[in-house]
């Protein structure tokens, strides 16, 4: 992508993809059927197909992005290390302040946010929401 915007996004198992979406298309969807079948995912394999359809169904200028935060703690500003990053590879949440590594997410949507609050029981009132100007 030249402008950083979204080229196709995918659904995969490790480094297999089995779902292939271009958000700048309508109904521009290529599913891949291999030994992920056998997999347990929190959805079922037809629900997730179900959603990915309805997605790529859309019209693309219906489809709105989730706006994006950065949760950035209140209180360490002096310090640095204060932005929340999820880390895929070792699975865990930390504080820093470099850009997003390879296995790790700074930028959360509101949904992602409450997810955090409900499974740490927290308010993340120690954190402020900034909003990711794309």
């Amino acid at each position: 992508d030249r402008k950083g915007e979204l080229v196709e996004f995918r659904i995969r198992d490790d480094e297999e993809d089995f779902v292939i979406i271009w958000p700048k298309f309508t109904f521009a969807i290529s599913t891949i059927e291999s030994g992920f079948m056998d997999l347990k995912y929190p959805l079922p394999l037809k629900e997730l197909y179900k959603l990915c359809f309805e997605y790529a169904s859309t019209p693309v200028k219906d489809r709105e992005e989730e706006k994006k935060f950065y949760l950035k703690h209140r209180w360490l500003e002096s310090v640095g290390n204060r932005y929340l990053i999820w880390d895929s590879g070792d699975k865990c949440y930390y504080l820093d302040d470099s850009a997003e590594y390879y296995s790790g997410k700074m930028k959360f949507t509101l949904n992602e946010i409450e997810e955090i609050k409900e499974k740490f029981d927290t308010d993340l009132a120690d954190f402020e929401l900034v909003e990711v100007e794309e």
